[in-house]
């Protein structure tokens, strides 16, 4: 903690210090300057081009580029008459005439230059603009959850099966490219529900709290280099319209499944006050069946049965003060609390090479989990006259509890004699967590900046497992199944990126140092692990726009995916006892180097982006499984693989008509696995995925939007607490289904009404096989996916954000 205090104070320093700098305007010189938005959704546009031409030649004399937050500034402009062109991919192009520097106007601001999006024409039909689902900068794809109809009612998973080169599987597992090591950030900081699965925490996040959703494939050395696949980003709604506003949204699904949601806005003199409150419950039905056939001809079937509930409940609020034109306070809480009920009947039966029945059981199982988490954010931003200069500081603590309680009654018939056995387990679970970051942004020149910071994380789990067997004296625990693990991991870091341009290139260069510290302690072997550990990750970042129309980039970066604290924990767990696992307390992180080239082709409002990419993975963490010659699976993890994925993509997006808007999307990836452990082999495996949106404006003002997915036979992976592996075994068959949905708006806008159905066919069913080198088990899962639901959202004081986008459009130019 001590030398995270020194590098806050390192960097204040060297903000504070240079605060007084003098104006790089010159005695006679003048600067010009303003911002950039999007006529449409009223976002600033980062990375515009603005262009300064003389009125008495038209000759290019100077240009620069707009920032994050849509501001631009050009300096040493000489006295003159001039006229500027402000100019996007995909935007008209907006002239600023008359624009004269002289010695009593040294200070051109231009205001807020809006861009409109460009219109095409197709059989002589005018397209208009409106709002796209996906957009795309140099770093990120951006999915706006509110033009995703076919989400609503649901969460975070629902979104994300939707998105671009983004898979779910049937246990919520959420892959990228056909990789499931993924980083989750909620407004750009950690979830804070590392005790929790990636399933489980996204399942929390309603879609209705969703402003948007980042997909960063190759992230630069700020980031957290956890996870080898990429970064979600979940972008809560936080509305910063002046007054008073709020959104009510309600839906209702068969089978039990209901959603509401509020979210309140108040900003006036200098505060933002925000809050979202929602309520979610839901009602789910599982058929699973599996066998398994051995290399000797004995059989074993399984069929379970199972239905489960869940409710979630989540507050998220918030306050933002501005104590001046230049600093900044936030002050940020998070609540969470998500459980349930799960029932199911899972029916064993054990066959030799005739088919003779051997043994057999039939298990009941029912239990109950409770998690409740709760985060604390701290954020502190700090501006300068110097535009694009920044200071920001920002603190995190999350907490969070699971408590889980399982019943089981299991019949045996083993050889014709029956007895009945009797099982419980306890979880109970916790994890602290401490994020803190600094950050300072120093422009160099117009083209140039230099950002340096610091990360300090610090995660407590600690999960203590109590499991309880009949006896003659009732239940009593089992000692020897007892499982406390207690895991603690540090992660301190430092980083630097510096962006410039030279001969027309953009290129932004970074470089992360990070130590990690981590020490687990196994209750039962009385033995500590430890194992720490220096990183480097660089990042680059090229980005070529050929011209108005064509832009290429090229991006390198390394990261890690650390193992988690539940693949680490050699605790086995006995929980069907013919398929028991554990994990490997000697794990290492596995490192994987990317690269991607990417193309984008802008004619009006369409949009094609081609993309290659290619990724290296080193100690890859495998899920390996082994059939004993007692008929019991032992499934555990270790570092015996090396990984290569290759592929490309396309995306596009494009009027097909007036009234039909389509989002294309095709995935094709190579996956080369290659076991160096005791089942030496080479595996490789082609597949592709495809999703195609599309949106209708049909007659009576009705958007209709179609989504079809579709997966073909794949790798399998599995996601865990905080990572996941790789299982070589295992193939996945092709999945396909789609969802529809009609939306219908009143009272200007204000009331909308929407009725989807989710997997229309029927088809979303997940069937896999699994391949060892003594057996083969083939599955299929299936669950009541399809529903259909009926929503509700009212819009409280609509007509404000209109006046506020009119005000933005109308700039009294004598206020300069």
């Amino acid at each position: 903690m001590k030398n995270i205090i020194l590098m806050l104070l390192f960097l204040t320093t060297i903000a504070f210090g240079q605060s007084q700098k003098s104006s790089n305007l010159t005695s006679s010189s003048g600067k010009i300057y303003g911002y950039l938005f999007d006529e449409l959704t009223n976002k600033p546009i980062e990375y515009g081009n603005i262009a300064v031409f003389s009125a008495k030649d038209s000759s290019l004399i100077t240009g620069s580029i707009s920032s994050k937050n849509g501001y631009f500034e050009i300096d040493n402009i000489k006295p003159g008459q001039y006229f500027c062109n402000a100019s996007f991919m995909g935007y008209e192009t907006f002239i600023a005439k008359n624009v004269v520097v002289d010695k009593n106007n040294k200070l051109i601001n231009l205001g807020n230059i809006t861009l409109k999006a460009k219109s095409i024409s197709l059989n002589q039909v005018n397209v208009t603009a409106e709002k796209n689902i996906y957009s795309y900068n140099i770093e990120k794809k951006v999915v706006n959850v509110d033009k995703m109809l076919t989400a609503a009612g649901g969460s975070a998973l629902d979104i994300l099966q939707n998105v671009p080169s983004v898979n779910v599987d049937a246990d919520g597992t959420v892959t990228l490219r056909g990789n499931s090591n993924l980083t989750l950030l909620i407004d750009g900081k950690p979830n804070g529900m590392a005790a929790l699965s990636p399933e489980d925490a996204l399942a929390q996040i309603p879609a209705s709290t969703i402003e948007s959703v980042e997909i960063v494939t190759n992230p630069s050395a700020k980031y957290d280099p956890s996870g080898t696949g990429g970064i979600i980003n979940i972008i809560l709604k936080k509305n910063v319209d002046t007054g008073f506003n709020g959104v009510l949204t309600t839906n209702v699904g068969t089978k039990d499944k209901y959603d509401g949601s509020l979210s309140l806005n108040y900003r006036v003199n200098g505060i933002n006050l925000f809050a979202n409150i929602n309520g979610r419950s839901g009602y789910n039905e599982d058929v699973n069946s599996s066998e398994r056939l051995s290399d000797t001809g004995s059989l074993l079937e399984q069929n379970q049965l199972g239905t489960s509930t869940r409710l979630g409940k989540s507050i998220n609020t918030g306050i933002d003060y501005y104590l001046n034109d230049f600093n900044t306070l936030s002050l940020g809480f998070r609540v969470r609390n998500f459980g349930g009920n799960s029932v199911s009947d899972l029916y064993n039966n054990q066959y030799d090479n005739t088919l003779t029945s051997l043994s057999g059981f039939d298990r009941n199982s029912n239990s109950d989990r409770d998690m409740t988490s709760y985060n604390y954010s701290f954020g502190y931003k700090k501006t300068f006259d110097e535009k694009y200069r920044e200071l920001t500081l920002d603190v995190s603590y999350s907490d969070n509890k699971m408590n889980a309680n399982s019943f089981f009654i299991q019949d045996n018939n083993i050889g014709g004699v029956l007895t009945e056995k009797q099982n419980k387990s306890i979880s109970n679970n916790k994890n602290k967590e401490w994020e803190i970051e600094g950050n300072y942004i120093h422009p160099i020149s117009k083209t140039s900046k230099l950002e340096v910071g610091f990360a300090s994380n610090i995660e407590n789990p600690i999960m203590h497992f109590n499991y309880y067997t009949n006896t003659v004296n009732g239940l009593v625990e089992d000692m020897l199944k007892r499982n406390y693990f207690d895991y603690e991991l540090q992660t301190h870091a430092v980083y630097a990126t510096y962006t410039d341009q030279i001969l027309g290139v953009s290129y932004q260069a970074g470089l992360r140092a990070e130590k990690a510290y981590t020490d687990a302690t196994s209750e039962l072997t009385g033995i500590s692990y430890k194992n720490d550990y220096f990183s480097l990750y660089p990042s680059i970042h090229l980005s070529y726009q050929i011209n108005q129309s064509n832009e290429l980039n090229l991006s390198y970066s390394r990261r890690v995916d650390r193992p988690s604290h539940r693949q680490l924990n050699p605790y086995v767990d006995y929980t069907d006892s013919l398929n028991i696992s554990y994990g490997n307390p000697y794990l290492k992180p596995q490192y994987i180097n990317s690269v991607e080239l990417s193309y984008g082709l802008y004619i009006g409002k369409a949009s094609y982006t081609a993309s290659v990419f290619g990724k290296q993975t080193n100690d890859v963490i495998t899920s390996t499984s082994i059939l004993g010659d007692d008929g019991i699976t032992r499934t555990s993890y270790e570092n015996i693989a090396k990984s290569y994925s290759y592929g490309m993509e396309f995306i596009a997006m494009q009027n097909l008509l007036s009234w039909w808007k389509i989002n294309a999307n095709v995935s094709v990836y190579k996956y080369q696995f290659e076991n160096n452990g005791a089942d030496v082999s080479t595996y490789d495996n082609y597949s592709w995925t495809a999703k195609l949106n599309n949106n209708f404006n049909l007659m009576w003002d009705v958007q209709m939007q179609l989504m079809l997915n579709y997966s073909s036979p794949s790798v399998a992976v599995r996601s865990g607490w905080g990572g996941s592996s790789v299982n070589s075994q295992t193939k996945m068959d092709a999945i396909y289904f789609a969802d529809i949905a009609l939306k219908k708006e009143f009272l200007d806008g204000k009331l909308s009404v929407l009725f989807k159905v989710s997997d229309l066919f029927a088809t979303r069913n997940f069937s896999s096989t699994v391949t060892g080198y003594n057996f083969v088990t083939e599955s299929t899962r299936a669950n009541n996916s399809r529903t259909y639901y009926l929503g509700l959202t009212y819009k409280l004081n609509i007509g404000n954000i209109k006046e506020r986008k009119k005000e933005m459009m109308n700039v009294d130019m004598d206020d300069f």
